[in-house]
């Protein structure tokens, strides 16, 4: 069912979702990718104690978080992987990691942080299928390392075994046209945080995510290629596939 409003040579057709299924419980597993590029010097000791302050308090009991890391090609890991952050030990580990390893050095390169969430989602949904996947991930800069389309290739991959996404443009000197396109193709949200205390409401907001997409069939086909959904407060944008079918919250 849709509704047409007609705008000028255009229009927009408003399309109700469909209830789906009453909301269920399910732990959430974060992935967490950080920036941490020779241009992330000055800021990293922050995120280094915002990290190891908030996760305790963030995630949920049943939930779990993977840290992953990323610079230059080549230069990307994954701190902890599925970790719970209950207890002091968990803590007194993951804190260790983020100190060790969260120190600026090289280049930005998007592909294998993105490469290394997809192969841990796949790990983590052969263990708890019924489980939802958020994906963190924040820059403060260009991709010097990667093409566009091999970037926003994995996005694609990506998309079909996440839930929810933020895409954080860090800062005023990032590439803003690829990170917009990168949120579209992973269906999640592109937040601007100016500094860093903008930074910390992105993630503790992003933190909140425990949606799970479905596939809506649109009724009409978008002249711009575009789709929009609203969820809550934010505007949400999504590129539907060949089907004409998106994934929404």
């Amino acid at each position: 069912m849709s509704t047409i409003v007609q705008l000028g040579a255009h229009a927009l057709a408003l399309q109700s979702l469909p209830v789906i299924a009453a909301a269920v419980p399910a732990p959430v597993h974060h992935l967490i990718a950080i920036d941490i590029s020779g241009s992330m010097y000055s800021d990293l000791p922050q995120l280094r104690l915002h990290l190891k302050n908030k996760l305790a308090t963030l995630v949920g009991a049943d939930d779990t978080v993977s840290l992953i890391w990323f610079s230059g090609k080549g230069q990307c890991g994954t701190l902890v992987e599925a970790m719970k952050v209950n207890g002091v030990a968990d803590l007194s580990s993951l804190h260790t990691a983020i100190d060790r390893f969260l120190v600026a050095t090289g280049l930005t390169g998007f592909k294998e942080p993105l490469e290394q969430a997809g192969a841990i989602v796949d790990r983590l949904k052969a263990k708890a299928p019924g489980a939802l996947f958020n994906l963190f991930f924040m820059t403060d800069g260009y991709d010097n390392q990667w093409s566009e389309s091999e970037i926003l290739s994995l996005c694609k991959t990506l998309e079909r075994k996440i839930d929810s996404a933020a895409v954080i443009e860090y800062g005023w000197h990032c590439n803003r046209p690829l990170l917009t396109k990168m949120a579209e193709t992973l269906g999640g949200n592109l937040v601007f945080s100016e500094d860093f205390q903008s930074y910390a409401v992105a993630f503790e907001g992003a933190m909140a995510g425990k949606t799970k997409k479905v596939p809506v069939k649109l009724s009409h086909v978008p002249v711009a290629g575009y789709a929009f959904a609203l969820a809550g407060k934010d505007l949400l944008t999504f590129t539907p596939d060949a089907d004409g079918v998106v994934l929404v919250p």
